[in-house]
């Protein structure tokens, strides 16, 4: 019963993360565009 309440909690953790590592790629990219 541990794994459901995990699986749940698991996926908004990840977006964040996605978003974190999307917002400091895109300012890698701007960075390298406009060293």
């Amino acid at each position: 019963m541990e794994n459901p309440s995990m699986l749940s909690v698991n996926p908004a953790a990840i977006s964040q993360k996605n978003v974190e590592e999307s917002a400091v790629a895109i300012r890698l990219h701007a960075l390298n565009l406009y060293p």
